[in-house]
């Protein structure tokens, strides 16, 4: 997990703090010059370890794909959902910034959605958030089981590296440009014994939520 952020600040400081939060040692530097900017910078062991792995990972995930195409044609497409899950991240988001759960709905599983609608309003007051860029580094994790309905499915996870802008408010000077991993897992029903098409793809979860300043 890595965070950039950039808050501009008048007058120049240094504080570096050290701290243990979840099992794992972090470190915070803020930094600022006259009118420049101050930078911010998280990383997590388990942020790290993912990075070191996902190549690998996505070798051993993409085989495996591959020889359930060959049991369900059509089933993985690869560039395909390249293209899609970093679609769906930023047309997730845009939606939820309106609040339109109705077009949200079919593209979130029920679970997922009521927890966001509960949540969203919340962590994204006073802030306006823009995505800066996101982009899929590999397949993370795969795997093709029955569903909660007794479907068989197959559930794939990206590692996505995602930079967004955070706007406080009322006060468009003061920003965070923030970089993070995330792992948004994606489900699709494969046909039945009967044949057909497998579904569209739903978004059945998130590890994490929308970034929230903690100084505001």
């Amino acid at each position: 997990l890595e965070v950039v952020g950039m808050i501009s600040k008048s007058r120049a400081s240094l504080l570096r703090l050290r701290y243990r939060a979840h099992g794992v040692r972090l470190t915070t530097r803020f930094c600022s010059t006259g009118s420049s900017n101050g930078q911010v910078t998280w990383r997590s062991l388990t942020g790290t370890f993912d990075l070191l792995t996902i190549n690998a990972r996505h070798i051993f995930n993409s085989i495996n794909l591959q020889i359930l195409n060959v049991v369900y044609p059509n089933a993985w497409d690869a560039s395909a959902f390249r293209a899609g899950s970093t679609e769906a991240y930023a047309q997730v988001n845009r939606l939820l910034d309106e609040s339109d759960f109705l077009t949200l709905r079919g593209l979130l599983s029920d679970e997922l959605l009521d927890e966001l609608r509960q949540s969203h309003a919340d962590l994204s007051e006073g802030v306006d958030y823009s995505l800066v860029e996101v982009r899929q580094l590999g397949i993370f994790k795969s795997v093709a089981k029955a569903d909660e309905m007794g479907d068989e499915a197959i559930f794939v996870t990206p590692l996505l590296r995602v930079t967004e802008k955070y706007t406080l408010a009322r006060d468009h000077m003061t920003w965070w440009e923030v970089r993070r991993l995330h792992k948004w897992t994606f489900k699709r029903v494969l046909p039945s014994e009967d044949g057909g098409e497998p579904s569209d793809w739903q978004i059945v979860a998130m590890d994490k939520k929308r970034w929230r300043p903690t100084e505001i």
